[in-house]
């Protein structure tokens, strides 16, 4: 795990792993407070892509991608709306 960004109002958060091991390229993942996940962020161009950074940003949470992009993620289903190329 790279880096964790929690949900309060669920006990669950939002987790970005290390893009080395996970091979399809959807390193970021949802779980809830057991530890399942509930939802894997397709990264924008998949495959050969994944997240590089996360953060949130008051209510919303953004991620980056080794493309270069910035994307917002829906923290109910991990859909993805492109915010900007950033290369």
């Amino acid at each position: 795990m790279l880096r964790q960004v929690s949900i309060p109002e669920d006990g669950g958060a939002i987790v970005l792993l290390d893009w080395m091991e996970v091979p399809d390229g959807c390193n970021l993942v949802r779980i809830d407070e057991v530890g399942e996940i509930l939802w894997k962020a397709i990264p924008p161009r998949n495959p050969g892509d994944c997240f590089t950074q996360l953060r949130r940003d008051g209510d919303v949470l953004k991620a980056y991608t080794y493309s270069g992009y910035l994307v917002s993620i829906g923290i109910d289903d991990g859909t993805l709306t492109v915010l900007e190329f950033t290369k």
